[in-house]
């Protein structure tokens, strides 16, 4: 499938990353020429104690100011950009989502992640970003299916 395809760019536009990105580069457009004081960050996303690849990892200033966001690799370490690929986030307190789903079509979609992780109001997740404390890992458990 094209990029250029339109049934690809609904999904692709409306992707949490998307938005994430496009929000954060606005907001780091309009912090003057040195931009916001930002902090590397990094860490791990794992489930049920094991590494989780291709999940959107996205720190939100607690005054909704500031965006960073990140992707986890196959051994499920991230690093947040801002405006700057690796840059890093603001330092203080942040809210926290994570998000590790696959559309296939619409009304179809299988959520590697507990859904309650995808949303900053549910997810109860915070990190406080700060010179000494850089490194977040999230071990997010999954309730086993009832069978």
């Amino acid at each position: 499938m094209s990029v250029m395809d339109p049934t690809n760019d609904r999904r692709t536009l409306g992707s949490p990353l998307f938005v994430g990105l496009v929000v954060t580069a606005l907001l780091a457009a309009s912090c003057g020429p040195g931009g916001p004081v930002l902090i590397p960050v990094s860490g791990t996303v794992t489930l049920n104690g094991k590494p989780l690849a291709a999940t959107v990892v996205e720190f939100e200033q607690e005054q909704g100011l500031n965006m960073a966001t990140g992707i986890t690799g196959d051994d499920g370490r991230f690093t947040l950009t801002t405006y700057k690929i690796g840059a890093g986030a603001t330092p203080g307190k942040h809210r926290v989502q994570l998000s590790c789903r696959e559309s296939d079509s619409p009304g179809k979609t299988v959520w590697y992640t507990p859904k309650k992780y995808a949303a900053f109001d549910t997810s109860g997740l915070t990190a406080e970003v700060s010179p000494t404390q850089t490194t977040f890992n999230f071990d997010l458990e999954a309730v086993p299916a009832k069978k």
